[in-house]
């Protein structure tokens, strides 16, 4: 099985968006949590799966949040470089793409 690696600024974008949800409602950050785990769970499965979204990186959509997993992956690990709010404009993460 492939590792999984967060880049430094994914980790943050992921405990930003778990803070924001549960200040939102309590237990809502928990449940942001969890469709990120899901969502790093499916691509482990099937990590070609996605759909390229910017080219090399593929995007998993989370289902029920406006969020996706940007990623890109080779034969020894999945590397994560974003946890990517669809509503915001892709420049605040886009110059993490190299």
């Amino acid at each position: 099985m492939r590792q999984v690696r967060l880049d430094t600024q994914a980790k943050d974008d992921l405990a930003d968006a778990v803070l924001y949800y549960e200040q939102r409602r309590k237990g809502l950050g928990r449940e942001f949590l969890e469709k990120f785990l899901k969502g790093v769970r499916a691509i482990e499965t099937f990590p070609a799966g996605y759909q390229i979204k910017f080219d090399p990186y593929r995007c998993y959509n989370f289902d029920r949040f406006p969020y996706g997993i940007v990623y890109d992956f080779n034969d020894e690990e999945i590397y994560i470089i974003a946890i990517r709010n669809h509503y915001r404009e892709p420049g605040h993460w886009a110059k993490r793409l190299k």
